[in-house]
């Protein structure tokens, strides 16, 4: 779920010409800033958790 959720949201801020993120954490951390995401912190962590499966 985690990686259709950051491929959505990179979309997403192509369309809007936001930017073009190379990382997930940095789409993450811009995804906090926009106000789409409440719980930055938390979402940050799934990552992490995501990264050692």
């Amino acid at each position: 779920m985690c990686g259709t959720f950051l491929e959505t949201l990179k979309r997403l801020f192509k369309r809007e010409n936001v930017g073009d993120f190379a990382s997930p954490r940095s789409v993450m951390k811009e995804s906090y800033q926009q106000n789409l995401i409440d719980d930055g912190e938390a979402w940050l962590d799934m990552l992490k958790d995501k990264n050692l499966t």
